[in-house]
């Protein structure tokens, strides 16, 4: 999974030094972090926040901590919280 995860960033580092767009959806919010130059959060489908991916995360950990949901597991993904 490891190397999975490492290839899958070699990648995507590759693809964005080529200029192309990526649309990546994740819970991982590490790698929101990483993979992005802008994030969006959406709730019930909808845009709710876009902008700089800090301010985007913050917003979501805030959203989380309202509705006291723990933030996804990164080492079992979002379903590891159900």
């Amino acid at each position: 999974m490891l190397r999975d995860l490492i290839r899958h960033r070699e990648r995507i580092g590759e693809l964005r030094r080529r200029g192309t767009t990526l649309v990546v959806v994740s819970h991982d919010l590490e790698t929101v972090g990483q993979v992005r130059d802008r994030a969006c959060r959406l709730v019930r489908g909808r845009i709710e926040t876009e902008g700089p991916p800090s301010p985007v995360v913050e917003q979501y950990r805030e959203q989380l901590a309202a509705w006291r949901v723990p933030p996804p597991d990164r080492a079992h993904g979002p379903a590891a919280n159900r």
